[in-house]
């Protein structure tokens, strides 16, 4: 981060007990209370606001003497720290207030014991505010959920806030101020310079740079968009391997397999790996909603795939997170016109515009008001993003002269904006084809406005009896809902009334809470995490009598269809244990070197005798090669493999009083490729499949 000049002034008084202090002013603002942010060796690891009184800042003349700060900091880091930074929001950017070199202590400090923590992965929430300021959906969720969570004593768990640094796969602590100051830097983001804010976000997302304290039994807990991030489940595999944590997924929808036509192509195939990925480590999934819980249940039914154990959370519906009343507080007008004044009548849809989200159905059906009603139409106003998949709704708009008139866009709004926009329409609407969830119904009915919405996936579900209903794929139903609602206005305003007097809206302070009770539960009914140093939850499981193939499959043009040749493909690939592999290709995977390793563990101790059944082959090897086969260390034999065919082979499994095994294939002698080969990889022993079965199973050997 690099600091902007200023005149603001400021300084440290001595540091005691963890606790920094000190004081900031900028004389061309002198009414200003300045926003610090405290860096140790150049992490953040707090925040504070100069509007504390001090005698000596007034004596000297320093504005009306209100300028001074106290922001608390983790000893543990003060101890280590080498250098202490204090910078400043100033009207003009982030200015530099002070440094202070510091001593290293001479003595360590004991960390106190804890019970389980759940770590916030905010990896997603990280990466989306580099890009935007204005959260919605998915992140408006994330934002709600860590605002009352942090914000609430600390219950059954210790709460520790977690990211994935970009590129390399790892976990790194961010500190619990670090994410307090970006809540309130998403409240406050049309107060900060847009320079300010980016460079602000690219500091926080370096976190302490340090590890985070994971413990056996401990929870990750992600609520972002993670099939976005390359590679984002290495680093949950080894954190559960390596620390025995468990991993829990907040699951919002299955919109690029249940409604494809309104996301990327590209975008499915990696949705499709990400969700298998979930599906293989979650040790359990929290829903946002009855109806993705029973899409997800039902895609697994069909392909035969299992699932973790899944739970419902509830979602909050107010625009502020920290909201505790049931009606929100209308914002002051500060001389500003007011929505009705500026459109007239109008109705009002939220919603990044996207296929999905269906407004060329509004489109439809302010044509036909135009065409056909007598008198003034009411406009509609749009408010989201403009997304992807649009060229068609801008060509039509285009064509329309935006309707007339009488189709409003506007994004990035604040949400004090976004709440008089409520206030003043007439009702809203939200015609979404597909919804894990439905934010706009339920914030709709949290400003008392009526909302006419798709009767599909989970709209009744947020609506309840008090939403109006139509079919998104009718336009003639919408038409005639709406126009209900525009001709007789008295039934209208009774009906508001009604929702006023009687509808109980879920504020995001609830909603926390219930999830870390659901989170609670789900935890104490989890096994205990295996021990080290064998690695967290251990070898992947492996079901008897089933035929893993280690072959990639090309994805089907059934979204669903290629969700299941992931699913297949992810637990195939679990079972190559050990750094020694090439990636999957299509006929099965390739050794590095002179061994080969596959792990796994079955259901229970077997009674009686197992037996492994593996297809194998060789590359580069002109003649047979001599492979010796061990099971948990144990030499079980030797074979010898042909360097020209597949060989199905059969090893038995010694009935040693566990269920887990260890195969290692090891070669005699390793295999060079010839001088005119294309391929110069270092090939070793080729698996096709494997089959586990008992070994009195005749019908599985066949």
């Amino acid at each position: 981060m690099m600091p902007g000049s200023s005149a603001a002034l400021g300084g440290l008084y001595p540091i005691a007990s963890g606790r920094v202090e000190g004081w900031a002013f900028d004389p061309a603002h002198p009414a200003e209370r300045l926003r610090v942010i405290v860096l140790l060796d150049g992490d953040i690891v707090g925040f504070a606001r100069a509007e504390r009184g001090r005698p000596d800042l007034a004596d000297r003349g320093i504005g009306d003497g209100a300028h001074g700060f106290v922001c608390e900091v983790p000893i543990i880091r003060l101890d280590v720290a080498k250098l202490l930074t204090v910078l400043a929001e100033a009207p003009g950017g982030l200015v530099l207030v002070a440094e202070r070199r510091l001593g290293t202590a001479s003595l360590p400090v004991a960390m106190a014991a804890r019970g389980p923590a759940v770590h916030f992965d905010v990896t997603d929430l990280m990466e989306f505010l580099r890009h935007h300021r204005e959260v919605s959906g998915i992140q408006r969720v994330q934002c709600g959920y860590l605002a009352n969570v942090l914000a609430a004593e600390e219950g059954e768990f210790a709460i520790r806030v977690c990211a994935q640094l970009a590129g390399q796969h790892r976990y790194i602590e961010i500190g619990r101020a670090v994410i307090e100051g970006l809540l309130e830097g998403i409240d406050n983001r049309q107060a900060m310079p847009l320079g300010a804010w980016q460079a602000y976000v690219e500091v926080a997302r370096q976190g302490t740079g340090a590890a985070p304290s994971f413990q056996p039994g401990d929870i990750i807990l992600t609520m972002g968009a993670h099939w976005v991030h390359d590679g984002y489940f290495h680093a949950i595999e080894a954190a559960r391997r390596d620390y025995g944590v468990f991993y829990f997924q907040v699951f919002h929808d299955l919109i690029p397999i249940m409604a494809p036509e309104s996301v990327g192509l590209g975008m499915i195939g990696g949705f499709n790996l990400a969700t298998a990925a979930m599906l293989a480590c979650a040790d359990h999934i929290l829903a946002n909603s009855r109806n993705s819980r029973q899409d997800l249940l039902e895609a697994c039914r069909q392909l035969g795939a299992s699932c973790p154990p899944v739970s419902v959370i509830p979602l909050g519906a107010t625009l502020d997170y920290r909201q505790e009343e049931r009606w929100p507080a209308w914002p002051p007008e500060n001389g500003q016109a007011s929505p009705r004044e500026v459109f007239g009548d109008y109705v009002l849809c939220v919603g990044t515009l996207e296929p999905r989200k269906n407004h060329i159905y509004l489109y439809n059906i302010w044509r036909r008001l135009l065409e056909q009603r007598e008198g003034a139409v009411p406009k509609l106003v749009c408010v989201g993003r403009m997304g992807w998949h649009m060229e068609d709704f801008q060509r039509h708009l285009k064509v329309s002269a935006s309707l007339d008139g009488h189709f409003v866009h506007l994004s990035n709004i604040s949400d004090d904006s976004l709440k008089r926009l409520y206030r003043d329409c007439l009702f809203t609407v939200f015609p979404s084809t597909y919804e894990g969830w439905g934010l706009p119904v339920a914030e709709s009915l949290l400003f008392g406005k009526l909302c006419v919405a798709s009767n599909t996936t989970s709209m009744p579900e947020v609506g309840g009896d008090w939403v109006v209903y139509v079919d998104p794929y009718n336009v003639n139903d919408g038409y005639a809902a709406m126009t209900a609602l525009f001709d007789d206005r008295p039934q209208t305003a009774a009906r508001e009334a009604d929702l006023r007097d009687h509808y109980q809206p879920m504020t995001w302070r609830a909603a926390s809470q219930a999830l870390m009770d659901i989170v609670a539960a789900s935890h104490a009914a989890l096994p205990t995490p295996a021990g080290l140093p064998e690695g967290g939850q251990g070898l992947p499981p492996l079901e008897l009598d089933r035929v893993y193939r280690f072959g990639s499959i090309a994805p089907p043009d059934d979204p669903l269809q290629g969700l299941g040749a992931e699913i297949a493909a992810r637990k195939a690939k679990s079972l190559l244990t050990g750094p020694d592999w090439h990636g999957m290709e299509e006929w099965g995977a390739w050794s590095c070197g002179l061994s080969a390793q596959l792990g796994f563990r079955v259901a229970a101790c077997p009674t009686g005798r197992l037996v492994a059944y593996l297809t194998l082959r060789l590359a580069h090897a002109p003649g047979d090669v001599a492979c010796a086969v061990l099971v948990n260390g144990r030499h079980q034999g030797s074979l010898t493999l042909d360097g020209t065919l597949d060989q199905d082979i059969k090893i038995n499994l010694p009935a040693c009083g566990t269920n887990k095994f260890r195969i290692e294939l090891r070669l005699a002698r390793p295999i060079r490729p010839a001088a005119h080969s294309l391929d110069q990889r270092l090939l070793g022993v080729g698996v096709r499949s494997l089959c586990v079965c008992a070994a009195d199973n005749r019908q599985s050997r066949l």
